[in-house]
């Protein structure tokens, strides 16, 4: 084995232990959002009654009001609302604003410190991993190496 074949196998292994440990970290976080999620359901269930009792008196705008009408009748959901497969315009308007107020969080979010956040610094980690082995590889070609 010549010494570029050994240093490839070296930094292979080494992606792999850091992938392997990024994506555990991941799979830890997806547990305990699950696990919130079960915990959560009941007093979820209970805001989105709320919700849609706000909707239907017309407390959160007349496109809601329209949209929670059409909800209550089975003709729509509010996973049609807002992924687009509804395309009345109250729909269209409503996930326009989510759409907005998703882009402010996510901008908010980014603003984060990575550090702080198990999947962000995952993912980050990741990007950095899969940036050293590309750069790494150089000219190398044969099996397991097309683009990264």
């Amino acid at each position: 084995m010549s010494q570029q074949e050994y240093q490839r196998e070296q930094d292979l292994a080494r992606l792999r232990a850091r992938l392997d440990l990024a994506l555990g970290a991941l799979a830890e976080e997806q547990l305990a959002f699950d696990e919130r999620q079960l915990a959560n359901a009941p007093r979820d269930a209970a805001m989105e009654e709320e919700r849609a009792s706000a909707a239907r008196s017309g407390r959160l705008g007349p496109d809601w009001a329209k949209i929670q009408s059409r909800v209550d009748l089975g003709t729509t959901s509010l996973t049609d609302v807002f992924s687009g497969r509804d395309d009345s315009p109250e729909a269209r308007s409503l996930l326009a604003d989510s759409r907005a107020t998703l882009a402010k969080v996510g901008e908010s979010l980014e603003q984060d410190d990575a550090e702080d956040n198990p999947v962000t610094s995952s993912i980050a980690e990741l990007r950095v991993m899969t940036a050293e082995f590309s750069a790494r590889r150089g000219g190398m070609t044969g099996p397991g190496f097309g683009p990264v």
